[in-house]
């Protein structure tokens, strides 16, 4: 073996419904995402990456995927004449980008379709990524359901990690005995049998890039308790192992549903989706810091649906207000956050967007401590 692989993974698209403040569309989450191949060659890995990209871009709208400027690097007047140089007639005054799409794209040969993907370069549904060829461990992870309206709901990929073991067969007996314990506690609470499960999480969905695809289940087929195979450095393992109850640090990324009143993660600060688990807090520590940097440098906070009392750490928006004028940067006029964010602020060097990004509340990345059976 080389040492690496290479891994296609889908990126963290979600169907946002939209709000009076945000319009809607689809969000793509920090990572990573989930992993759909793995290949010894990178020409085998980006074949593969071409091929699923080419499939989903049949049936998306690139322009319902942010506002402009999260979707080409092309300034609009430039992006009309790129399309104009392929014969393509760009949206009149007053249309839309995004209905503008959805209307003429069935009369679109396929070279001119390609044409506006080409122009849509931030839009991107899988990526490449080289890893280590890594030990693993696998995590025992508790499903999160919420019972709303007489349904129980799953959301959020992740949930509670339980235990991380070596070996994958112990990791399986302890998730199917936790999920048949939760079966049988619920059976008792309903009688027979219990309220239906909607299976909304993105990783479980049949279709991520299809809205509202979802699965209902009934109690018997509801999945209560999972097993993720993750990478683990074991390289300080010998080092620090004695010192107490055998554990693991484990870097969890926070997962998010996306409702009309917009985004929310109501779960405690340990749930999540396990990544990547460290013999050293230090190693996972900085590990979490370096995924929280990249995030940093293109998410957009606002795309969450939500408002600046919403999402900042400070009491009221006039001192938000005040806060953003001393970064030399004028709120929107029009309560647009999402577009001010994409135009104004990702524009400016990482240190000044830093300033902004400490006064948001969001939870990108945690470190938790995870009991381990070797």
């Amino acid at each position: 073996m080389s040492g690496t692989r290479f891994v296609v993974r889908r990126r963290n698209w979600r169907w946002a419904p939209g709000n009076v403040d945000t319009p809607r569309g689809w969000v793509c989450f920090p990572g990573p995402g989930s992993e759909v191949a793995g290949f010894e060659s990178f020409d085998a890995a980006e074949a593969d990456r071409t091929l699923r990209e080419s499939a989903v871009r049949q049936r998306m709208n690139p322009f319902e995927c942010g506002p402009l400027s999260s979707v080409t690097t092309l300034p609009d007047p430039i992006l009309r004449d790129f399309l104009m140089d392929a014969g393509v007639e760009p949206p009149a005054a007053g249309v839309s980008w995004a209905d503008w799409w959805t209307a003429i794209r069935p009369t679109m040969p396929e070279e001119q379709q390609a044409r506006v993907w080409q122009a849509a370069d931030k839009v991107r549904f899988f990526e490449v990524t080289e890893e280590p060829d890594a030990p693993q461990v696998h995590v025992v992870v508790d499903v999160t359901w919420e019972e709303r309206d007489g349904v129980h709901v799953a959301e959020r990929d992740g949930g509670e990690l339980i235990r991380a073991c070596r070996s994958v067969k112990r990791a399986g007996e302890i998730a199917r005995g936790r999920a048949n314990q939760r079966r049988i506690t619920l059976a008792g609470q309903h009688a027979v049998d219990a309220a239906p499960f909607a299976d909304c999480r993105p990783s479980h969905v049949p279709d991520p890039f299809a809205p509202g695809s979802t699965r209902l289940l009934r109690l018997p087929r509801a999945s209560f308790c999972e097993v993720v195979s993750i990478p683990f450095d074991d390289s300080r393992y010998d080092a620090i192992q004695g010192i107490g109850e055998d554990r693991v640090c484990v870097v969890i990324r926070h997962d998010y549903s996306v409702r009309p009143e917009g985004a929310c993660n109501e779960g405690a600060a340990y749930l999540g989706v396990p990544v990547n688990a460290f013999a050293d807090w230090d190693d996972a520590a900085n590990y979490a810091n370096e995924l929280k940097t990249q995030a940093r440098s293109w998410f957009n906070p606002f795309s969450l649906g939500l408002l600046p009392e919403q999402l900042v750490i400070l009491r009221s928006v006039h001192r938000f207000y005040e806060f953003v004028r001393t970064l030399g940067v004028s709120p929107p006029h029009d309560e647009d956050w999402q577009g001010w964010w994409a135009e104004f602020i990702q524009p400016l060097p990482i240190q000044t967007r830093d300033q902004l990004w400490n006064i948001i509340a969001i939870r990108l990345y945690t470190v938790v401590d995870v009991p381990f059976e070797k």
